[in-house]
């Protein structure tokens, strides 16, 4: 039975709220149609969360039952469908997004067979223009929290159905959300720039039937991005500012992979390997990890020094054996200015 159909023959005074309401629900749905076809020009919807709203674009609210994973689905599709599509012409307030970050440090690993000291040094920073049309809203889809909330609200929303196709009307009037949340997108290219340089150096040896064998391996890149690298950046960097806390949320924080001249070798055998196109991570695990956590939601503003305690290699190899020591110093420094 459609909810239209159960609220049929009801008070209209009692009703009005809801009609409106599920008038705005089909709104939603026609909205997540569009979606389907032009995943990339919705605000805010982000490419690599478009797939799980692709089969609501012919959701129906229908009475009981109401299964969790259609509770869930809505929870988490519908307040993005009310998000309005995005246009350039609206899109006319940039802000700048600037990260700067250096690390360094060593490990060293030790067994009887082996063992292999290493150091390292990291520096990665970007400048980043986003987009907004300056229309705050309700939604923070970068919240951590999203999808619980999100949830919580399609129950509440749920139960008042319920109650409606019962003949049941609360007479309690519902908070108006805040609209404190502006989205920032990044537009393809975008004139985003990034600069990474990786140095990284092993010495060890390790037993061999004459002896230990010493050995020695290097890798050193430096890259300002290609032009995909670039569009990445600018596209998978979206984020939403609450302009009352002045607090950003990200969606995603990284760098792009680097190319660089990697070496290993031998002191009897000399060069074992000597590849100048060797991929890489722009920053260890550890390094990319701690970043994501500490600017995922942080202050417009801000810079932090600490030193990481790694459980296990950052770059010595990695072996059977124990014995493992490593420091890494973490500096970085962030900035989010938005459009005036």
């Amino acid at each position: 039975m459609d909810v239209y159909c159960a609220l049929q023959g009801k008070n209209r005074t009692q009703t009005m709220p809801l009609w409106r309401e599920f008038s705005d629900l089909n709104a939603r749905i026609r909205t997540l149609t569009v979606l389907r076809g032009h995943p990339y020009t919705a605000r805010p919807m982000h490419p690599n969360r478009c797939t799980p709203f692709m089969e609501l674009a012919m959701f129906r609210v229908t009475a009981l039952p109401v299964t969790l994973p259609t509770l869930l689905s809505a929870a988490i599709a519908l307040p993005l469908a009310t998000l309005p599509l995005a246009n350039k012409a609206q899109a006319d307030e940039v802000a700048t997004m600037t990260l700067v970050l250096t690390a360094s440090g060593t490990d060293s690993t030790q067994s009887d067979g082996e063992w292999s000291k290493a150091s390292f040094r990291y520096q990665a920073k970007f400048s980043i223009p986003l987009q907004t049309d300056g229309v705050p809203s309700s939604v923070n889809m970068y919240d951590p929290e999203y999808a619980q909330k999100a949830m919580a609200d399609a129950q509440r929303a749920m139960e008042k159905v319920q109650n409606a196709m019962q003949g049941k009307f609360s007479d309690e009037e519902e908070v108006e959300p805040e609209e404190r949340y502006l989205m920032y997108i990044g537009q393809m290219d975008c004139p985003a720039s990034v600069e990474i340089n990786v140095q990284e150096k092993v010495e060890g040896a390790y037993a061999d039937v004459g002896g230990m064998q010493p050995y020695t391996q290097t890798f050193n890149a430096h890259s300002n991005g290609t032009k995909d690298e670039l569009n990445m950046l600018c596209v998978g960097n979206s984020s939403t500012l609450d302009i009352k806390d002045k607090v950003l949320y990200r969606s995603n924080i990284g760098f792009p992979g680097v190319i660089g001249h990697y070496v290993s070798s031998e002191a009897n055998r000399g060069n074992i390997q000597d590849d100048r196109n060797a991929q890489h991570n722009a920053l260890p695990k550890i390094l990319s990890e701690y970043l994501f956590n500490t600017l995922r939601v942080a202050p417009v503003q801000g810079a932090k020094k600490i030193t990481l305690k790694p459980t296990e290699p950052v770059v010595t190899r990695v072996g059977t054996y124990g014995g493992y020591d490593g420091t890494l110093n973490v500096d970085i420094s962030w900035n989010f200015v938005p459009a005036q």
